[in-house]
């Protein structure tokens, strides 16, 4: 961290020396660079971005007074954006893309003075398809996350009914050995009773 930190002094210090020799006048500058890691510092493998950056120069009352396309900068190529030939007094710089990501402050409130460094602003900033590509291994791993939520949900759902119907079968097998027999007695042998009744129903006499 402490090497990006002297390696941006160091950048920013060339960069205001050339542009300073440029004009003498007030002027602010934005650097732009791609922040990969998003840390909003300028590491040595960081390139300068030199296109698909606007920057709006706001006056002390908030009111627009110049705007700047970074591709249709002379210093495009160093990532450099910005004013010259300012009015001393306070500016707010706004930078705005549309297919970039800021990883840094994208609005800047400066003091503009003449015949001094001008003031550079750094703004870092990751392309989408860099963030998307970061964010996909996170979003798999959720979803991996979930399948084995799932999976162990359903087998220990599978666990219980299994044990569920042992224990049934068991409770039944020790019910029927311990349910009480039925005892049936007898009191002896009958006589069997012969019928006085005829076919027709009639009671027959018995007398000679």
């Amino acid at each position: 961290m402490r090497r990006g930190f002297l390696f941006t002094l160091l950048m920013s210090l060339l960069i205001t020396s050339a542009v300073f020799a440029q004009d003498g006048g007030g002027q602010v500058w934005v650097n732009a660079f791609e922040d990969r890691d998003g840390d909003g510092v300028r590491d040595p493998n960081e390139p300068f971005i030199t296109r698909g950056i606007s920057v709006d120069l706001l006056d002390a009352n908030g009111v627009v007074v110049a705007s700047a396309l970074l591709d249709e900068s002379p210093n495009a190529s160093r990532g450099l954006v910005g004013f010259q030939n300012l009015s001393p007094g306070a500016y707010t710089v706004i930078v705005t893309s549309a297919d970039l990501t800021a990883t840094t402050p994208d609005t800047f409130t400066q003091t503009v003075e003449s015949n001094v460094m001008p003031t550079v602003l750094w703004f870092g900033a990751q392309r989408a398809a860099a963030i998307e590509s970061d964010s996909q291994p996170t979003a798999l791993a959720t979803d991996g996350e979930i399948m084995r939520i799932a999976i162990s949900l359903l087998a220990a759902v599978i666990v219980a009914g299994v044990f569920s119907v042992v224990g049934f079968v068991i409770y039944l097998i020790a019910f029927a050995r311990r349910a009480p027999k039925v005892m049936t007695t007898t009191t002896g042998s009958m006589r069997r009773v012969s019928s006085n009744m005829d076919d027709t129903g009639e009671i027959r006499s018995t007398r000679g």
